[in-house]
């Protein structure tokens, strides 16, 4: 069986060229998608993209160890 290969998937800037990745302010940051919508305004939902250049195989950083502690 072989492994997936994650490194060939295209930037999201490609695949969503309308919406950039934010998160909301303070202590727990989270992760959105701003789009913006063709009638000029703008959505934004939650992003399960996770942060970008990050490897999956290699697993998330601990971003959120320091709030739980």
């Amino acid at each position: 069986m072989t492994q997936p290969q994650f490194d060939r998937l295209p930037p999201l800037q490609d695949s969503l060229p309308r919406s950039e990745k934010v998160e909301s302010a303070g202590d727990l940051r989270v992760p959105s998608r701003k789009i913006d919508l063709t009638n000029g305004e703008e959505q934004q939902v939650y992003d399960t993209t996770g942060p970008p250049g990050i490897d999956p195989r290699q697993g998330l950083p601990k971003r959120r160890a320091p709030w739980i502690a």
